[in-house]
């Protein structure tokens, strides 16, 4: 087992502060896309976001967003009336029903408050640490180098 050096502690500390502020960050993205999709009807998702945890253990950086579960269905546009194996076809949608010309109900639609910002975050994350760790990499042949 190699011996770690000042320089590669740093680097892990270095890391691990920066995956921390990462998930704190996240937390702060979706609390203010919540808020601007209007996804607080009774304010529970909000609340659930937060408690992120990131665990350094290892060689392996695990990253754990706390959030409800059906904030998922929010952000893809399903839920409540779509059920497996119906195809989709909702009688309240449909313009020849007795509820669609009493209701005029709207088709649920998407309010991405989780999907586009944790792709955009993950890749911005996967780019920053691919920076952090080949500077260590490319260190290791700093010996071949004319000095």
């Amino acid at each position: 087992m190699a011996v770690k050096t000042t320089q590669d502690r740093k680097q892990e500390r270095d890391i691990a502060v920066y995956t921390d502020e990462w998930a704190k960050t996240m937390e702060t993205i979706w609390r203010d896309r919540i808020n601007r999709l209007g996804v607080v009807h009774t304010g529970a998702l909000l609340e659930s976001v937060g408690g992120s945890s990131v665990d350094h253990e290892g060689p392996v950086t695990v990253i754990l967003h706390r959030f409800l579960q059906y904030g998922i269905f929010v952000d893809m546009g399903v839920g409540n009336g779509y059920t497996r194996g119906n195809g989709g076809n909702l009688e309240s949608l449909d313009r020849y029903s007795w509820n669609y010309r009493r209701d005029r109900t709207k088709h649920r639609e998407r309010r991405l408050w989780y999907s586009k910002a944790r792709y955009s975050s993950i890749m911005n994350l996967r780019d920053d640490l691919a920076h952090m760790i080949g500077e260590k990499f490319l260190g290791a042949f700093d010996v071949f180098q004319k000095k």
